[in-house]
């Protein structure tokens, strides 16, 4: 075997690696921002449909012979729930920043103690 062919598995799980850190970069961002999404759809929603969307109160929504109204109205109050997300998200975002520092730490200095690059 060369050392190339030794090398991928290596390189095959460092992708692996990589795409496990993106995914859960991706997922704690969504987590966060999800209220906010919510919010703006039910606002686009309610904005194209010509319906009035507050804070204060449900309004009728009728779209398609149906009344939207009351679902549009949670999804806009989601919105408050950014206020808890966004904060989780951020410690959830240091958490993995610091996961990634260190789990490239531990392979730097495993690299450098086989001698190999």
């Amino acid at each position: 075997m060369s050392g190339a062919d030794s090398a991928s598995p290596r390189r095959g799980g460092a992708r692996w690696l990589a795409l496990g850190y993106a995914l859960a970069f991706a997922a704690i961002v969504l987590f966060a921002v999800s209220p906010m999404i919510l919010a703006a759809i039910a606002s686009a929603i309610a904005g194209s449909a010509g319906c009035a969307l507050d804070e204060g109160s449900i309004h009728p929504c009728v779209i398609a012979g149906e009344d939207w109204g009351s679902t549009l109205y949670t999804m806009a109050m989601m919105g408050w729930l950014a206020i808890a997300t966004i904060q989780i998200g951020a410690v959830a975002l240091a958490v993995w920043f610091a996961a990634l520092v260190i789990h490239g730490a531990v392979l730097a200095f495993r690299r450098r103690r086989s001698g190999t690059d």
